[in-house]
């Protein structure tokens, strides 16, 4: 992930119709001095550029949910100070097991639709009933995406293209198109239960490249 993947990104994606929006997790660290602190953002871009997303199972701690940052919208170009602080951020948090950047996203939808349809990609179906995943970690995402077959598109819209850091230190993109997208089954919701164990396994595997 580098500053000019995210640039380049930004700068396919903004458009007339479409807005840029930045997903932060502030279950992870950030420093309040940082200009990526949601406070500081709050300060950057005003109140309305900040969007809570509302995790069901963090009902009782809603300054820990996720925010979706509007970076730009048609009449806004993004910051490109913001977006290379974000790519940079990024870059930091990938031998962490949790990232405060969790991917850029276009869409032409409201940031309240965005977030809502973030929430609902996680509510992944159980023998009975569902249970709710942050799938929007960018491991999990991941896990989520590798669970598509050959052809198959994954549930993402009004997102229209959603680019994330991966496990590798490199970036993936997903690509959303309406009325094309498949529900998720049994098979991602087992793979999500096994996210923390996978999280672990790639700690120990780059804590192994680093000895001599």
């Amino acid at each position: 992930m580098t500053p000019t993947i995210v640039q380049t990104f930004a700068s396919e994606q903004h458009s007339p119709s479409a807005s840029l929006y930045l997903l932060l997790d502030p279950l992870a660290d950030c420093a309040e001095g940082d200009p990526l602190h949601l406070e500081a953002l709050r300060h950057t871009l005003g109140d309305d550029a900040l969007t809570r997303l509302r995790r069901p199972d963090l009902d009782h701690t809603p300054h820990a949910c996720p925010v979706l940052v509007t970076l730009a919208t048609a009449a806004i170009k993004p910051s490109e100070y913001l977006l290379s602080l974000s790519a940079l951020r990024a870059k930091e948090d990938e031998n962490r097991s949790r990232r405060y950047v969790c991917g850029w996203l276009s869409s032409t939808a409201i940031a309240a639709t965005v977030s809502t349809n973030l929430i609902e990609l996680g509510q992944l179906p159980l023998p009975a009933g569902t249970q709710f995943f942050p799938v929007y970690e960018p491991l999990r995402l991941e896990l989520l995406a590798a669970t598509l077959k050959h052809g198959e598109m994954g549930s993402w819209w009004p997102i229209h293209h959603w680019l994330f850091p991966t496990s590798s230190g490199a970036s993936s993109l997903l690509v959303g198109q309406p009325d094309t997208g498949i529900a998720f089954g049994l098979r991602a919701t087992a793979v999500q239960q096994d996210a923390a164990l996978v999280s672990s396994l790639l700690n120990t595997w780059r804590h192994a490249r680093r000895l001599p």
